[in-house]
């Protein structure tokens, strides 16, 4: 049986004048993966975890 530890559906995100981070974003992390965020400076990688 597959544990789903953290899980986001439909989830996005726009700074203040329209600039849009993330449109309909979905994740699903279950027990005993590794996940690593990466992308440039302003990508959303903080946003995403504030959020979550």
């Amino acid at each position: 049986m597959v544990k789903t530890l953290f899980n986001l559906q439909g989830v996005g995100f726009t700074y203040g004048r329209g600039i849009e981070v993330f449109h309909n974003l979905n994740l699903e992390i279950v027990k005993g993966e590794s996940v690593c965020l990466l992308g440039a400076n302003g990508s959303g990688k903080s946003t995403l975890l504030k959020i979550s």
